[in-house]
């Protein structure tokens, strides 16, 4: 419990109190080989070819982190270069790189926003994106278990009925053509309840997903 992680460009930096006692370096090589970019339009449960493991695709590193998250004996981080990386912090070893696709909807760019850990769901974590997709990934075989494409689509259909409208900026923005909707996570909760948590939009909104 004495322990604190900090993120410190591409490295986390390890603290034992006010001492920092290491360095968790983003240039290292995972044990295990890192995963492909899923193909876009693969909703659901990944297939094995999708996702096999292939060196060739993951970039070098992970980029600048702006993700960590503590889950158990693991710590998680995403960086600029849209890579989960999955540490054992206490051998100070990377054990995996998994690319995640930066292929957002209609065809402009997506990044993560978000990560969480839903209860008693082993060794797995719910990514949520800047462009209202929210995927559930096992962290240990590095495979991509779901996709929640529902989550858009409830949106849109609430805004229909009249149950309230999109609230803040929206519309597909930036000169780098990165998709920035109203309906983009900004955060995932787990609730009291097992098997639901709460979504909350740029927009506003606040959805439960099971």
């Amino acid at each position: 419990r004495d322990i604190t992680f900090a993120t410190q460009g591409t490295d986390v930096a390890v603290f034992r109190r006010a001492e920092q006692i290491g360095v968790l370096p983003g240039d290292s090589i995972p044990d295990r080989a890192p995963t492909p970019t899923p193909k876009k339009g693969g909703g659901g449960s990944s297939s094995s070819s999708s996702n096999k493991a292939s060196s060739a695709s993951a970039p070098a590193g992970p980029g600048c982190l702006y993700i960590l998250l503590a889950m158990g004996d693991l710590l998680l981080t995403i960086g600029e270069a849209q890579c989960l990386d999955v540490w054992a912090p206490r051998r100070r070893s990377l054990l995996a790189r998994i690319r995640l696709s930066a292929a957002g909807r209609r065809g402009g760019r997506r990044r993560a926003t978000c990560i969480a850990h839903p209860m008693t769901y082993l060794n797995k974590v719910a990514v949520g994106f800047s462009d209202g997709s929210l995927e559930l990934w096992n962290v240990t075989t590095g495979r991509k278990i779901h996709t929640f494409a529902s989550l858009h689509a409830r949106a849109k259909k609430g805004t229909a009925e009249g149950k309230g409208g999109v609230m803040g900026g929206g519309g597909e923005g930036g000169d780098d053509g990165e998709e920035e909707e109203d309906d983009g996570i900004a955060c995932i909760v787990q609730s009291p309840s097992i098997d639901v948590v709460g979504v909350g939009t740029r927009g506003g909104r606040a959805v439960l997903l099971n």
